[in-house]
């Protein structure tokens, strides 16, 4: 498959699309362009369509895992991962000091979900009278995917939702998806020493919720 012009590869339809597809694909982890971020941005916005399939591969997994668990909705997640790679299709930015294109990515999609929060409390708002069972409804692993992470970890997924937005925040993309302070603080619009302090807090409440004997993560308390 030869470069696509310029014009095809810049528009909105065919970014959505390949960023869908690129997700199916390439599923073995391994990397085979070595090239820096900031070197594969500057080679998509010379028509280099494969610097745009190695940005989705290294970087649409992470950013869709973070906007489900902050959403709690697997299609919203994927739109929000698609529009996070239409809006880079669609940037003109020149890159020159403006921190890591990972911190950039996260920034994108971190705002994009907050875009669907607010629309989420606008129609409970218009609607108040209607049960949301979208909105109430928190996202926790199918019964395979129990089996095969095992109980603790579904604990721990169960133990994150209940975490306040700003700490659950921070252990996703610190923890998680392995930002560093700066870049996260950059996504979050805080600074450093905030982020440690939330990662800081969020630790110490999902330890005493792990560690304490005779508590059901998803339920409250066990026992007669």
């Amino acid at each position: 498959m030869g470069v696509a012009s310029s014009a095809e590869m810049h528009s909105e339809g065919f970014a959505k699309n390949y960023a869908r597809k690129q997700r199916l694909k390439r599923s073995t982890g391994v990397r085979t362009d070595f090239r820096d971020d900031v070197a594969l941005l500057d080679a998509w916005k010379c028509g280099d369509e494969q610097a745009f399939t190695e940005l989705v591969h290294r970087h649409g997994r992470g950013l869709k895992g973070y906007a489900l668990r902050i959403l709690g909705n697997s299609e919203h997640a994927e739109d929000v991962y698609a529009e996070t790679f239409v809006r880079v299709a669609r940037s003109n930015v020149q890159w020159t000091d403006r921190g890591t294109v990972r911190g950039w990515l996260f920034t994108i999609a971190h705002r994009l979900c907050l875009d669907e929060l607010r629309r989420r409390k606008t129609r409970q708002a218009a609607y108040p009278h209607l049960v949301h069972l979208q909105i109430q409804r928190a996202w926790t692993p199918g019964p395979e995917a129990k089996v095969e992470a095992g109980r603790r970890v579904v604990q721990l997924e169960e133990a994150l939702r209940l975490l306040p937005e700003t700490h659950r925040e921070v252990v996703l993309l610190r923890a998680v998806h392995g930002l560093s302070a700066k870049e996260a603080a950059d996504v979050l619009e805080c600074t450093p020493s905030q982020v440690d302090s939330r990662l800081a807090y969020a630790r110490k409440q999902l330890r005493v919720w792990l560690e304490k004997p005779g508590v059901n993560i998803a339920g409250g308390r066990g026992g007669a």
